[in-house]
């Protein structure tokens, strides 16, 4: 099993294409879809090991159904002119449930410097895998870090760049998932 990624379409004919990146580092998968109607929705899966980098012709809802341990998360997945400077989150508390808590950070290329990119002003130390380009160049990066409990703060040192952040905890029987924080400015000309 895999990932789900629903794609819903904003206006007809939406073409939309997802190119990923294995764990060894190969182009894996590079899919085309076509979403005929607005309003419709289109389900792939992709593997969990997978990074890919999907691009739509004109505005998607890309939402992902990700299965964990014993639960599945669903978390919308905001478009990289979202992605912000800083985020401020939490994690969630659910009373006596335990969770382990996790961020997945994303960054372009342009914009990466692992050494400016922190959690609670300290550099993160994450095990970031490139993500490729259409023409084998990197073209991101993403990186996984355990949360402890609580409130948090991730940020590029960088005022320039921007950082994208998946907030995502499991339980014995529970989970939940969020994007940690997005920029929601009009959309001019989409």
């Amino acid at each position: 099993g895999g990932d789900i990624y629903k794609m819903v379409a904003s206006s007809n004919n939406t073409a939309v294409n997802i190119l990923c990146t294995n764990s060894k580092r190969e182009q894996k998968n590079d899919i085309d879809v076509l979403i005929p109607r607005a309003g419709d929705s289109v389900n792939v899966s992709i593997g969990p090991a997978d990074n890919c980098i999907i691009t739509a012709k004109s505005s998607i809802l890309l939402v992902q159904f990700a299965p964990l341990d014993s639960a599945t998360i669903m978390v919308t997945i905001p478009a990289t002119h979202q992605y912000l400077n800083t985020h401020w989150f939490t994690t969630v508390y659910a009373g006596s449930v335990q969770f382990k808590h996790y961020m997945k950070i994303f960054v372009s290329h342009k914009d990466f410097n692992p050494s400016q990119i922190r959690l609670d002003g300290e550099a993160i130390a994450a095990a970031w895998k490139d993500i490729l380009c259409r023409e084998g160049t990197v073209c991101g990066h993403v990186g996984l870090v355990r949360l402890t409990d609580g409130a948090h703060v991730v940020s590029h040192d960088n005022q320039a760049a921007s950082i994208g952040a998946i907030v995502y905890g499991v339980s014995q029987h529970e989970s939940y998932g969020y994007a940690s924080s997005m920029l929601l400015s009009p959309l001019k000309g989409k």
